[in-house]
């Protein structure tokens, strides 16, 4: 099973995944609770109106912070940082899972909690991010290929039997 290390002061965590039908039910969790903010970040409006570098990143954590209290914070950093899946070694003493006490003991920061439920999530879906990106970068450029060539070869026929040029009826 594919395991992740990552360091945070004199501590180093080791993660492992988790199992594909968590996984798909959290991504959707995620998706609905992070997505939205996000991505409406990234749209802008039209000319004066649209939304440019910090302030897409001010208007998502705008948003973000409207849509999540201390509450939500909390059960995300305990979901994704599952003792189960989530293990810490202080100075090369042998791991343990990260429950609260280790948390404690660890001295962790609120800003590394945060730190490591970041990692969590990429290492559990910056595969799926990449491979799906991939999927569909594909995919559009597979279907705009076959629409260039179609309309190459529309454009041919037209121009050869002396019919106007456009789209094909």
């Amino acid at each position: 099973m594919k395991r992740h290390e990552f360091e945070v002061r004199n501590h180093k965590f080791f993660f492992r995944r988790f199992d594909p039908f968590t996984a798909v039910k959290v991504l959707g969790d995620l998706q609905k609770e992070f997505g939205g903010p996000v991505l409406s970040s990234l749209k802008g409006g039209e000319g004066k109106e649209r939304a440019k570098g910090s302030d897409a990143l001010f208007g998502a954590l705008a948003e973000l912070s409207e849509k999540l209290d201390g509450d939500k914070l909390q059960k995300w950093a305990e979901r994704l940082l599952n003792p189960e899946l989530v293990a810490v070694s202080t100075d090369g003493a042998e791991a343990r899972k990260l429950d609260k006490v280790a948390a404690v003991q660890c001295e962790l920061t609120a800003d590394e909690i945060i730190q490591l439920c970041v990692e969590a999530v990429k290492f559990n879906f910056e595969d799926f991010s990449t491979r799906w990106r991939g999927l569909i970068s594909s995919g559009v450029s597979r279907l705009l290929e076959s629409q260039l060539a179609g309309s190459a070869q529309n454009s041919k026929t037209n121009s050869s039997s002396g019919a106007p040029s456009g789209p094909a009826k």
